[in-house]
């Protein structure tokens, strides 16, 4: 009967390629995600000021409308 031979090395050395193909990748991908984060910050801050530059809060007032205060 013939003897299954395992081979350790090229296991070993299939999973540190798979490693350091793996690696790069996520370091991509955590870069890409935390630009998003900042940019979308970034946009929010911009658009959150918006209204009241443009004077949104006096129009709702002149239209009849008022903010409740939340309780």
């Amino acid at each position: 009967m013939p003897e299954a031979s395992i081979n350790v090395g090229t296991g070993v050395s299939n999973a540190w390629s798979n490693v350091a193909t793996f690696v790069p990748k996520f370091v991509v991908f955590l870069i890409i995600l935390i630009v998003g984060y900042l940019i979308a910050k970034a946009i929010a801050k911009v658009f959150s000021k918006i209204p009241t530059r443009v004077g949104f809060d006096r129009l709702v007032e002149r239209g009849g409308f008022q903010a409740e205060p939340f309780e």
